[in-house]
């Protein structure tokens, strides 16, 4: 079974993948938070998390590896090339700097990726941004339906197009997200 990161259906190999397959323990990637509370400020320090992982995880992992195989990077043709090493998977979607929140949903009728990405700013007083990109495979090539550097609402914990609420014709779909803490959807229209 194939699946780029954070794009499978099954999530729990991406979840597993973004816990114990970077080398930076997190400093690159923020660990999915769980909680509002830090590992830190629960009083755990990083050789005891790696314990829990190892211990929690290793079930998972074996058999991980023998089923599933990670998009590594695209050929020379833009071919994807897939790897059944954890340790060699590839980005599907790079935004520098700029990463938070991100969601991909597949909608059908228009055969097309939606991504959808907050990210923050180091403004006091700015909302952050959101970008919307789409494209024909789930590793790209992506490109810009919206961006904005401050969107008028804070972005949230989630943002996304659930499939269920995409018209028949692909062209009317609601982006829903938690922005400034509530639960909160906008009408989107294709053209």
């Amino acid at each position: 079974m194939r699946f780029p990161p954070c794009l499978s259906v099954a999530m729990l190999p991406a979840v597993i993948s973004a816990l114990i397959g970077h080398a930076a323990w997190g400093e690159a990637w923020p660990m999915p938070q769980w909680t509002r509370a830090s590992p830190a400020e629960m009083g755990m320090d990083k050789a005891v998390l790696e314990q829990a992982r190892d211990y929690v995880l290793r079930p998972f992992l074996e058999p991980m590896q023998d089923a599933y195989e990670f998009f590594a990077r695209l050929d020379q043709q833009g071919q994807p090339t897939w790897t059944s090493e954890i340790a060699e998977r590839g980005a599907v979607f790079v935004h520098r700097g700029k990463c938070y929140r991100t969601s991909a949903s597949y909608n059908t009728p228009l055969r097309r990726y939606l991504l959808c990405q907050t990210h923050l700013d180091d403004e006091p007083q700015s909302n952050g941004g959101l970008g919307i990109y789409d494209a024909p495979e789930p590793w790209g090539p992506w490109t810009t339906v919206y961006f904005t550097e401050n969107w008028d609402v804070d972005p949230g914990e989630t943002i996304g197009f659930p499939t269920k609420w995409t018209g028949k014709d692909g062209k009317t779909l609601y982006l829903v997200f938690s922005g400034d803490d509530t639960f909160a959807v906008r009408k989107a229209t294709l053209k």
